[in-house]
């Protein structure tokens, strides 16, 4: 693996460019020395392309009705750095040590992309997991299993927590970051955490340093914040420290107007209820913040096969229901934020998404929970067995996008 070096390491500014994965070569993160040597790869990498301009990297495919159109490649996101933005260095000609660049800084503002929708969008929904382990080695695993490297990452942060920068620059992939109002733990009841709190500005320090840590980020970043809001079992819930669908659409809004001051332009905002089935408050428009607000909209919904939510023997059973609220709410394209399939017959469900997918071409992508129990609250994976890895690779497989081989 490639791996990120600073300006002081061959005396010139780190620019970002095309990644070599363009090429022969893979990288985690997509950075060049000022010298035209790719970091940390010992020598052996190639030459470090031309910085190139949005919209330059295009490809020939087939569209879903037959016909064939030109689009952006599935990997623009970490391909294309508006500008081919500098960072400055760390370190003086005279090896001293600079003042700290934060988020108000010109020169960090800067170095984060301008984010477009047009960035995730492909011929087919995009492939994207959540899992507990190690980012790459899922990634692999995933291409040799069923040959699709997912291209995007589910990451997850408690802002109450501090959020290291790691966590983005090792998702191997597009961050899709679920940004949870709260501090570590399960405790629903947090009154720090209200919403009224978080309107009032007392958690903005803390909101703050993950804006901050996004911006230095830079490349396109994905943020779900404070989801599954029409349930009960977050501090930021309808009815749960106070909270009120009022309240939540002003922290929305004061969350997104304190990202976008801290100059944090290389994020998407992903505004992700709960499916209807199993939510405590069955509407969803009364939490909606607002087309200027939110630029992709979408969900969290499991295939069941319970005695708790009876059995869903189809996509459309566990989907339809808040697919048609959504349509009624915005026309932003859809993503299934954190989606997969537990109980019985499992493959049956999934051999039941791919048309399901093909039918609703306003979904732009998936993220798939891979983590197995206790880190989850069931076994959602669709490698749990041969028999459902099989009907994953064969229906669902062929209807999604999948990043480049390595």
């Amino acid at each position: 693996m490639c791996s990120c070096c600073g300006s002081s390491r061959f005396g010139g500014p780190i620019r970002r460019c095309r990644p070599s994965w363009v090429g022969s070569s893979f990288c985690r993160r997509s950075r060049f020395c000022g010298s035209g040597r790719c970091c940390g790869c010992g020598g052996s990498g190639p030459s470090p392309p031309a910085c190139v301009s949005s919209g330059a990297l295009v490809s020939r495919s087939r569209s879903r009705s037959g016909g064939t159109m030109r689009r952006y490649l599935l990997v623009l996101p970490l391909l294309l750095l508006a500008g081919c933005a500098t960072k400055p260095s760390s370190t003086t000609s005279e090896g001293g040590r600079q003042p700290a660049v934060t988020a108000t800084d010109p020169a960090l503002r800067a170095s984060a992309i301008r984010a477009d929708v047009s960035m995730l969008r492909a011929d087919k929904p995009v492939f994207g997991i959540t899992s507990e382990k190690d980012a790459v080695e899922d990634a692999d695993r995933a291409a040799q299993e069923i040959g699709c490297r997912p291209m995007w990452r589910g990451v997850y942060a408690s802002i109450g927590a501090p959020f290291e920068l790691s966590r983005l620059t090792n998702a191997a992939g597009i961050p899709f970051l679920t940004v949870q109002p709260k501090d570590l733990g399960s405790v629903v009841e947090q009154k720090s955490w209200s919403l009224a709190a978080t309107v009032a500005g007392k958690n903005d320090a803390k909101l703050r340093a993950v804006a901050d840590t996004v911006v230095e980020y830079g490349d396109l970043v994905v943020i779900r914040y404070a989801p599954e809001m029409n349930g009960d079992w977050s501090p930021w819930a309808a009815g749960v420290n106070g909270n009120t669908a009022s309240q939540y659409v002003k922290a929305w809004r004061h969350v997104v107007t304190l990202f976008r001051e801290a100059g944090a332009t290389n994020v998407l905002w992903l505004w992700a209820p709960n499916i209807i089935r199993g939510a405590t408050v069955k509407g969803i428009s009364q939490f909606w913040p607002g087309d200027k607000w939110v630029d992709l909209v979408g969900f969290t919904g499991y295939g069941v096969g319970s005695s708790a939510f009876g059995f869903e023997s189809s996509a459309s059973q566990t989907f339809d229901p808040t697919m048609k609220m959504l349509a009624r709410v915005s026309k932003k394209p859809v993503v299934l934020a954190e989606t997969g399939v537990g109980g019985k017959a499992k493959d049956r469900w999934m051999t039941t998404l791919g048309p399901w997918l093909r039918a609703h071409p306003n979904v732009i992508g998936l993220i798939w929970t891979q983590a197995p129990p206790p880190h989850s609250s069931a076994d959602w994976r669709y490698n749990d067995s041969p028999r459902n890895m099989k009907a994953f690779k064969k229906s669902v497989v062929p209807n999604l996008a999948c990043a480049p081989s390595r």
